[in-house]
């Protein structure tokens, strides 16, 4: 986690990253946080770019909280995954689709302590997911794969 502004301090902030096309759903995520009882605290940071941006900006528009678009340079974007309460991807096909809706949002806001439990049990587990390892493991396929063919 990263010191947050004061402007966040008291906001649970959800952050969504990809291409802003439909089949990412970022408007499936604005819908959501409108069904949110707690709306008026969701700070939404959509990190993109893409052809529906008009169109999520006007529907973003009716939150409490209009989304915050950006477009940032991956060193520039670990920042937003450190500030972050919760990640969303609601793509409808993605290698690494994560879907949360209105319910799950609010359950999360209404548990912090176990979010942060969570947060950390998910940091521990991302290590095994690094690309040396996952490099590593590929290569551990491979050899078998040539093995069985002598």
């Amino acid at each position: 986690m990263v010191e947050r502004p004061d402007s966040l301090k008291d906001q649970f902030i959800i952050l969504t990253v990809g291409r802003l096309a439909p089949e990412k759903h970022h408007d499936t995520i604005i819908q959501a946080i409108m069904g949110s009882k707690y709306s008026e605290r969701i700070c939404l940071h959509i990190i993109g770019e893409g052809p529906i941006k008009e169109e999520l900006q006007h529907l973003g528009s009716a939150l409490p909280n209009p989304p915050v678009f950006l477009c940032l340079t991956p060193e520039e974007l670990v920042y937003y995954y450190n500030l972050a309460d919760l990640y969303i991807h609601a793509a409808t096909i993605e290698v690494e689709c994560m879907t949360v809706l209105t319910k799950r949002i609010d359950y999360w806001i209404e548990h912090p302590e176990e979010l942060l439990k969570e947060k950390s049990a998910y940091l521990g587990k991302s290590s095994h997911y690094r690309l040396e390892h996952s490099f590593e493991k590929l290569l551990e396929v491979y050899y078998s794969l040539v093995r069985q063919k002598e």
